[in-house]
């Protein structure tokens, strides 16, 4: 693969705008990979969050290359990496955004000591809080390359695995983390997942893997992206629910013999939603939430969790969901594809950054490409 001396990034700086920038590709030292990008979704939390310069973390600085979501082709690779990561040029990979900031040394944090680096306190992420003064800047997927931090975790795909499906590891991993690592989802289970976006889908995709039966949950307004489910086969059209025309708690009574689910998935991040999400909880059952409400303060039914003793769980990151994610792309079982319903360059993302959030304009993940060399 030919690497030319810059990359063409998209550099945003703070002010709520961004730019395409020539950033200079650094040599490949032993143990650096160098990417080069193929495809990168955009994120309707961070991505606009980042874009806007409400930097949700207090070490964000700007200017930053942006993207976070994002898999790409091994284009340069040291000795040391090729040996420590079992890669070699021409894989195709996908790099977590959350870098351990140093999960055995004397430096490392407590939750990274602990091996929870999804919530490492120095906040090292791809895309998100490392800027152009770190070293070559190199961090961010909306970008011709993209150059691996030595501490980042990075997965190789199997060689039937293409782009359109690699990239789904962005949804994919944090369902795994949601609806497996903490919602230990088990076979026969009926699983409640409120919000039919890309982690909504992605968390049916898992509990339908898994042999369970997911029941997705959203309004009349999100009947394309419940065409999208049902069409990939990760949901059945009669275990759909429009929480504008139905009862939610009823209509899951009438599906689980009036003993109410066993696991719900609240990441909707829609207040109406916290509700309903733990009272169709069957007794002792699992509740986990990982949709974002923007720092509201909501009045939920907080007595279900004691008379029904539920074990209520937070989610973040994706974390332990990557070898799962990815064996599930192995084997083909559903095609995400359809998942990516708006196609960018990344000179388009001033224009379409600010609508991610916008249903109407974005049906379900917006799919960025680099541009040609």
């Amino acid at each position: 693969m030919r690497i030319p001396a810059t990359s063409r990034a998209f550099v945003v700086d703070g002010t709520g705008k961004g730019a395409i920038q020539e950033i200079p590709i650094p040599k490949t030292g032993p143990d650096d990979v160098l990417i080069r990008m193929e495809g990168i979704y955009g994120c309707a939390g961070g991505d606009t969050i980042v874009y806007s310069g409400k930097h949700p973390h207090s070490l964000g600085k700007y200017p930053l290359i942006l993207g976070h979501e994002g898999v790409g082709v091994v284009a340069a690779i040291g000795a040391e990496a090729a040996r420590r990561r079992g890669l070699k040029a021409g894989d195709r990979v996908a790099v977590e955004v959350m870098i351990p900031c140093d999960t055995n040394g004397p430096e490392a944090c407590e939750q990274c000591r602990a091996g929870e680096y999804q919530l490492c306190e120095k906040n090292q992420q791809h895309g998100v809080s490392m800027p152009l003064s770190l070293e070559h800047g190199l961090w961010g997927m909306y970008s011709d390359f993209l150059m691996v931090h030595p501490r980042a975790i990075t997965h190789r795909f199997p060689e039937n695995v293409d782009m359109a499906n690699a990239v789904a590891t962005a949804f994919l991993a944090n369902a795994v983390r949601w609806t497996e690592v903490k919602g230990k989802v088990q076979k026969g289970e009926v699983v409640a997942i409120f919000g039919p976006g890309p982690q909504g889908v992605g968390g049916a995709a898992v509990a339908t893997y898994r042999g369970a039966v997911p029941v997705l949950i959203g309004l009349s307004t999100d009947q394309a992206r419940f065409d999208i489910a049902v069409g990939i086969g990760v949901v059945k059209a009669d275990h759909i629910i429009r929480a504008d025309k139905e009862d939610v708690v009823e209509r899951i009574k009438s599906l689980t013999n009036g003993k109410g689910c066993h696991l719900a998935i609240e990441c909707s991040g829609a207040d109406p939603a916290v509700g309903p999400w733990l009272k169709v909880l069957r007794k002792r059952g699992r509740g986990v939430i990982c949709g974002y409400h923007g720092g509201r303060e909501i009045t939920v039914p907080i007595d279900q969790i004691a008379t029904k003793e539920l074990n209520i769980q937070g989610a973040w990151g994706q974390a332990g969901g990557w070898q799962l994610a990815i064996e599930m792309l192995g084997r083909q079982v559903f095609d995400f594809a359809p998942m990516i319903t708006n196609r960018y360059r990344i000179d388009q993302l001033n224009e379409v950054v600010p609508t991610l959030k916008d249903p109407s304009r974005i049906t379900m993940k917006a799919l960025f490409v680099p541009l040609p060399l």
